[in-house]
């Protein structure tokens, strides 16, 4: 803590006496309670109950890996998509294999995927003799989190994450594509889970591409005519988008063998697809509390040089935890006060302490409470004559039995507070203590003075261990001329 003004004490008596009563409310009496308030230029912690506690934190993960991304990347970081070639294009021919090269990108739309492919026209290319495919990202690949719950699959709230997303991995118009329809309980490759999700009552709904007989396996309680079906099998699906738009074009995909002598070379990238910077993709994912969104991010730190050698061969997702835990435990934060399964916080197996969010909330607003990350966090209250006092920065968190609030405040005084509230275990109904929670927000944001002297916020600085290979794959030629199926290896949890 900041050296205090021997003339002028701290004045904790108001947050005392606010903190201890909202603790006595009835509606909390049954729940399990963390509650820290911080005051951030002096890193002094005025109060505390359990806030060295691991509490299950619901959608308030996403502070952790929407800061720590913005940290690691910079605001103003662009996800680049690239189209490759393997080969030559001669009168209209391409004698080798088209390739998409993601970038985890949570944005990327039909539209724009018509784009990126539109340039094969503009470059006269009507035939191509091999197939289209996607690069091979160390790590990567379709993955459903064994971690989340079965009610979460078909859900829109958690579609899968993949190395190329499009259309938020999700069919919300015209989901066949131009494929032929089957319906998902005629299919042949049904298990105990498949039928239990076939008969549930909260009504999955998904879609797959089936490579080897080219159609479109689907499930929904209403019938094919009724949109946003998750994309079950990313990968495969949106190649097919990529073919059938390709098709549209009239540009025909032969899908044969291609030479050694071709493919081993390097690729031509014939065309780049830039999207909008990353505070505007945290700006969506803290506003809607986008799980999507915070997956792919989670990602993208899992495609930056290892912190550990221990992780290397591990997935994206495991390589993004790794990072923000080297990240979190930087800022002086122990190792014990953070487990994190997921980037979203569906996993009902993530848990961290009051204090570990406050300590990333005073590391992301500096010290003059000006920063790119503040800016994009969703806001209780207004500016008024370029003051923020009597305001509110935040990210909530719910699920069943879970609420959570945590954010920075400024003080009708201008005191900046870091402030989480961890409710673990309460009754389902959530509005007593949506109520409770902000009347004690409220009342924190008409404080007056509390006199502490500041203290530098100390940049947080990672030594990246230089990676044992390269980060995308080349992509492997096989014997055989028919491409094989690929394993399915697997939208927004309401973890708002």
């Amino acid at each position: 803590a900041g050296a205090q003004k021997e003339d002028a004490p701290p004045n904790l008596k108001p947050i005392e006496n606010l903190a201890n009563a909202w603790l006595k409310r009835p509606e909390l009496q049954h729940s399990l309670i963390g509650l820290e308030i911080m005051h951030i230029p002096s890193a002094t912690v005025l109060f505390s109950h359990n806030g060295r506690r691991r509490f299950v934190p619901a959608s308030t993960t996403k502070v952790f890996t929407t800061a720590c991304a913005m940290d690691m990347l910079g605001p103003n970081y662009k996800y680049t998509t690239k189209l490759k070639v393997y080969g030559t294009i001669k009168n209209g021919h391409l004698d080798g294999s088209l390739f998409i090269e993601p970038s985890q990108d949570p944005t990327l739309s039909t539209e724009q995927l018509k784009q990126l492919l539109g340039s094969l026209r503009a470059k006269g290319l009507k035939s191509v003799e091999g197939k289209i495919d996607i690069v091979s990202i160390a790590g990567g690949g379709d993955r459903f989190a064994t971690s989340w719950l079965a009610e979460d699959w078909g859900q829109d709230w958690m579609p899968v994450p993949s190395d190329l997303v499009i259309d938020d991995n999700t069919a919300h118009r015209d989901p066949a594509r131009g494929y032929p329809l089957v319906s998902y309980a005629n299919a042949r490759d049904q298990n105990a889970l498949v039928s239990s999700l076939l008969t549930s009552s909260q009504g999955p709904s998904w879609i797959c591409f089936h490579p080897s007989s080219k159609t479109m396996q689907f499930w929904h309680p209403s019938g094919p005519a009724v949109g946003g079906q998750i994309v079950g099998n990313p990968a495969e699906y949106n190649l097919a988008i990529a073919e059938s738009i390709l098709k549209s074009m009239g540009i025909k995909v032969k899908g044969r063998q291609i030479p050694l002598s071709i493919m081993e070379k390097e690729p031509t990238t014939v065309f780049e697809m830039t999207t909008g910077t990353l505070s505007e993709i945290i700006r969506q994912c803290l506003k809607t509390s986008d799980n999507l969104y915070a997956q792919q991010l989670l990602r993208t730190l899992g495609t930056l040089p290892s912190v550990s050698r221990d992780v290397e061969k591990a997935t994206l997702e495991e390589r993004g935890i790794a990072r923000i835990n080297a990240w979190v435990t930087a800022m002086g934060v122990p190792s014990s006060e953070l487990v994190l399964w997921d980037g979203c916080g569906l996993s009902r197996k993530n848990c961290f302490t009051p204090h570990a969010l406050n300590m990333v909330h005073r590391h992301m607003a500096g010290a003059h409470l000006k920063s790119a990350y503040l800016d994009v966090m969703p806001l209780d209250g207004s500016e008024a004559k370029g003051s923020f006092n009597g305001t509110f920065r935040y990210k909530t968190g719910s699920m069943d039995s879970v609420r959570t609030i945590s954010g920075v405040l400024i003080t009708a005084a201008g005191e900046p507070l870091a402030v989480t509230i961890m409710i673990n275990a309460h009754s389902p109904s959530i509005r007593e203590l949506r109520s409770s929670m902000a009347s004690l927000i409220n009342h924190l944001q008409g404080l007056g003075s509390l006199r502490y002297e500041p203290v530098p916020v100390t940049p947080v600085v990672i030594k990246a261990k230089a990676p044992a290979a390269a980060r995308i794959k080349k992509p492997v030629v096989r014997a055989k001329s028919a491409a094989p199926a690929r394993t399915n290896r697997a939208r927004r949890r309401r973890a708002h």
